[in-house]
């Protein structure tokens, strides 16, 4: 099975060496890594063009204007040659070096309407590890999620750099270039509708935290900005899959005093 690494980058010249030597290290190299400049104006191209010239399986694409990273999502994943895809931002990077064979060994396992996660932790600007994301493994979600993901029972233990079938991702619908915030939660739940999901219970991917991105918007704005995703799904919704709903939210209200027991 075939496997492609899109990279989006958009002036991480800090980050971006660190990013690609995690995925040209890994035990399963990818087949390829097509890392989607988008009109950066730092020394990104420089390093990237240094990459492709020491190693074939580096693809860069250079874009002219600066589109955001859904659209730059989206054009590598339309690019990539590979039968499986997954996506890694420019200033994260591989924690584990097994964490791709890891996943397709998963997805071998459980079938081709797969899709294979991974723990995460998280990292300073210095790349040193601040937390490892570490929870029951009962609290990594298996199988068919749809309805958990609709019902926000799933918020610490799915991540967006998943490895599934490059085909699902264009039958739904890739990115949604409209979406700024949460745009990975909306693709998340469109390709729950037509696949299973499995965890590998092994850590995988490094999370930069930084002094901007999500952590520094309101409250309010990032609450908002994902309801507003997950209405759109509800408003859809049969009868019948409404109970299934109510069900995975009152499992919900069950999983917070569950928290709240352990301190958490």
């Amino acid at each position: 099975m075939l496997l492609s690494v899109i990279i989006p980058n958009y002036n991480n010249e800090k980050f971006l060496g660190k990013c690609i030597d995690s995925v040209l290290e890994q035990v399963l190299v990818p087949d390829e890594i097509i890392i989607v400049d988008d009109c950066s104006t730092d020394s990104s191209a420089d390093i990237i063009r240094e990459y492709e010239k020491k190693y074939s399986a580096v693809k860069p694409i250079f874009l002219e204007k600066n589109v955001g990273v859904s659209s730059a999502r989206n054009i590598g994943i339309m690019q990539a040659s590979s039968d499986y895809i997954t996506t890694l931002d420019a200033d994260d990077f591989y924690y584990n070096n097994k964490k791709l064979e890891n996943e397709m060994r998963l997805i071998s396992e459980k079938g081709k309407n797969s899709v294979a996660y991974s723990k995460i932790v998280y990292c300073d600007e210095h790349d040193s590890i601040i937390r490892y994301l570490d929870y029951p493994d009962k609290e990594y979600f298996q199988g068919d999620i749809y309805f958990s993901l609709l019902a926000e029972r799933i918020t610490r233990t799915l991540m967006r750099d998943c490895v599934y079938p490059k085909s699902v991702a264009l039958e739904v619908g890739l990115y949604d270039e409209a979406i700024s915030l949460f745009e990975d939660y909306d693709l998340l739940i469109r390709l729950s509708e037509k696949m299973s999901f499995y965890c590998t219970f092994e850590y995988g991917t490094a999370y930069r935290q930084k002094s901007y991105g999500l952590s520094h918007r309101s409250a309010d704005e990032l609450i908002n900005s994902k309801r507003k995703i997950i209405k759109k799904y509800i408003d859809r919704l049969s009868q019948e899959q409404i109970k299934m709903l109510k069900s995975e939210k009152r499992k919900k209200f069950n999983d917070r005093i569950r928290f709240k027991l352990r301190g958490e």
